[in-house]
């Protein structure tokens, strides 16, 4: 399993990006109204105000990873407490995702 991307939920976009372009030095390889997208370096930062696949109102962070085997790590995620609140889904982006609520940390 590896971090692939971190969605921060914000409701200034150009004001974040410029934050981790600025203090960070995260390269920018996207940027408008709505959605940006920055190279963290071994994994990609986005940034919007919504989530890219709505499940209800998103909020904090959204964390991404690849795993060999969606299904496994959804029995694994509802095992220890994980909320499933969009099930083992293709996109035009990845082969399959699963959207999960993890506990409160």
């Amino acid at each position: 399993m590896r971090l692939n991307q971190l969605d921060i939920i914000t409701r200034d976009v150009h004001g974040s990006v410029a934050f981790f372009r600025d203090a960070l030095g995260l390269v920018v390889e996207a940027e408008d109204d709505r959605f940006a997208q920055l190279d963290a370096g071994g994994f990609t930062l986005m940034l919007s105000p919504d989530a890219m696949v709505a499940t209800g109102q998103a909020d904090g962070v959204i964390l991404h990873f690849e795993v060999e085997d969606v299904q496994e790590a959804t029995t694994r995620a509802e095992a220890a407490s994980a909320t499933v609140l969009l099930a083992p889904t293709k996109t035009d982006w990845v082969p399959s995702r699963l959207s999960s609520r993890g506990r409160e940390v």
